[in-house]
């Protein structure tokens, strides 16, 4: 009894196409986290500028 396989194109239909939709994801990705770290490093100099304001409304020394 022999058993034949066909190496052709895979049953689901899928070719190499998924793979830009991963590239696409990791551009994404990327985007989403160099946002982020501008909104924290905004987030830490408005704060910085604002600190001495702050400190001398609230009475500190």
């Amino acid at each position: 009894m022999t058993t034949t396989h066909d190496r052709g194109a895979p049953a689901s239909g899928k070719t190499d196409s998924g793979r830009r939709g991963s590239h696409a994801v990791r551009w994404l990705v990327l985007v989403v986290l160099g946002v982020a770290q501008l909104m924290v490093t905004l987030d830490a100099t408005v704060v910085n500028i604002a600190l001495p304001e702050a400190q001398h409304d609230l009475g500190f020394s």
